[in-house]
């Protein structure tokens, strides 16, 4: 009995699902999908271990593109800022009623 064709399927990027946040820092825009920063990582900036909860959030590509840009640990706090500020209420993906 012949063997039935197998068709290759296109490789398609798939169209992003959460929400995907933008930072603009110093001549640059890190991203990141809100909605799949972890509980781990939130716990890391409540406990002030700030360098590998962003590392967590933005990715090990985009930290390393940070740092060779801003390799000075002085710019760090802005960067922080920026991160916090553009991610908004992050455990809050759409405003609810429910009590």
């Amino acid at each position: 009995m012949p063997r039935p064709a197998i068709k290759a399927v296109e490789d398609s990027e798939p169209e992003p699902v959460g929400r995907i946040v933008g930072v603009d820092y110093e001549g640059h825009t890190y991203t990141f999908d809100a909605d799949e920063v972890t509980l781990d990582a939130l716990e890391d900036f409540e406990n002030q271990k700030y360098l590998r909860a962003i590392r967590a959030i933005i990715g090990a590509e985009q930290w390393a593109e940070y740092k060779s840009r801003h390799p000075k640990a002085v710019e760090l706090d802005r960067f922080i800022s920026a991160l916090l500020g553009a991610a908004g209420a992050l455990g809050n993906s759409e405003a609810s009623s429910a009590s």
